[in-house]
């Protein structure tokens, strides 16, 4: 699962620089590799359970969201379904979702600016 997440990272991050030489270099960049999460008091247990939930909420809702494509309305019904999930995400992070969001943005337009 963390090769997975790692070359998935790479893949579509693929302006920001990583250092090949060492092992999950996208995880290690965005500090969620296993050694940073344990050293923040993380379990095993837990950083695996995070791992296979990047992997089912993000390519198992999306592959559900594919699966409309045969229905006349599908874009209008992916659309809809994309808002519903986003303002779910934002219900259960009480608000933080939108401020998190914003954080992120802000975060990548300095990545942008560094790369220039």
């Amino acid at each position: 699962m963390e090769n997975w997440l790692n070359d998935i990272l790479v893949e579509y991050c693929y302006k920001q620089k990583f250092d090949m030489t060492i092992t999950h270099p996208a995880l290690k960049k965005f500090m969620i590799d296993r050694n940073c999460l344990l050293s923040k008091g993380l379990g095993h247990d837990q950083i695996d359970r995070i791992y296979r939930s990047l992997f089912v909420y993000s390519i198992g809702f999306n592959k559900l969201l594919e699966e409309l494509s045969s229905n006349r309305d599908a874009q209008s019904i992916r659309k809809t379904l994309w808002r519903v999930y986003a303002n779910l995400l934002e219900y259960c992070a009480k608000g933080e979702f939108e401020t998190m969001l914003v954080n992120i943005q802000h975060d990548r337009d300095e990545d942008m600016k560094k790369m220039r």
